[in-house]
């Protein structure tokens, strides 16, 4: 009796080791070996494994240097990949950061900000972004196309914040211009860092918001302006009007509504 209890117990205990040894050895089974499992799944491609790529100042000169509207950005992507390392700044473990996307819906509403959309819009990300999910099993063309990518969207960054933060136009290089106003010596690869969570500011470049108020009445006064030119326009004056200090007349009051786009007000009962 006792002998047939230790051998049930033995083989009881035999087959639990063995079926743990089974556990472990598939739990521990390399990144490759489940990527190909994955891959023998029907339905399921395979995302290629691997380290996110690097890129090296050649590329970035080459590439900046070929598309007109990111030439003059060329200083600021060369001290941007260069201070963190070359590494990729817009992708983590080969996954667009969700900061890419909102910069692009920024760009789309630029005309809020003075600026026109078509301007900034000099790569086709849509397509870019589909291209790359349909690589995803290949890591060769997967980097190529996330170098690519990366270094587009820092070109659109610094063309966009150049003119969002400094201006379309320098006052002083303009005989129009009385103005004296100091462009904003702000350093874009600096902001960009911290858009990309990478460093603190005390500037809140990552909201793509205007850093001074004076900024933001300035953008309600032509979202105004802009209104006043949906409705029709200002008002227009008669022809060879001349009216002195003082002096009671109709064209006062359409001068008053061209000036501050408000209506006289109403003439008070006899």
């Amino acid at each position: 009796m006792n002998s047939s209890f230790r051998s049930a117990f033995l083989t009881t205990l035999l087959c639990w080791l063995l079926s743990l040894t089974v556990l472990t050895t598939v739990s521990s089974c390399s990144q490759e070996q489940k990527t190909k499992i994955q891959a023998a799944l029907p339905g399921l491609p395979a995302k290629a494994g691997g380290a996110q790529p690097k890129l090296d100042s050649v590329y970035i000169v080459r590439y900046m240097s070929a598309e007109p509207k990111f030439r003059d950005q060329l200083e600021w992507g060369k001290k941007f990949y260069r201070e963190r390392g070359f590494r990729l700044g817009w992708f983590r473990n080969h996954e667009l950061l969700p900061q890419a996307r909102t910069m692009l819906g920024v760009i789309n509403k630029a005309a809020e900000e003075g600026l026109k959309p078509e301007d900034y819009k000099t790569k086709d990300f849509d397509k870019l972004f589909v291209d790359l999910q349909a690589v995803q099993h290949d890591s060769t063309k997967r980097n190529s196309l996330e170098k690519e990518i990366d270094v587009a969207l820092s070109g659109t960054y610094f063309n966009y914040a150049s003119d969002f933060y400094r201006g379309i136009v320098d006052p002083r290089q303009v005989k129009g211009i009385a103005w004296q106003v100091k462009r904003n010596k702000i350093k874009l690869h600096k902001a960009l860092m911290t858009i990309l969570r990478e460093r603190e500011s005390t500037y809140p470049y990552y909201e793509f918001e205007p850093l001074h108020p004076e900024y933001d009445q300035l953008k309600k006064a032509l979202a105004s302006y802009r209104d006043v030119q949906r409705n029709g326009g200002w008002v227009t004056l008669p022809a060879a009007t001349k009216l002195k200090a003082g002096q009671s007349s109709p064209a006062v009051a359409l001068l008053r509504q061209r000036l501050l786009g408000t209506r006289a007000p109403a003439a008070a009962p006899p």
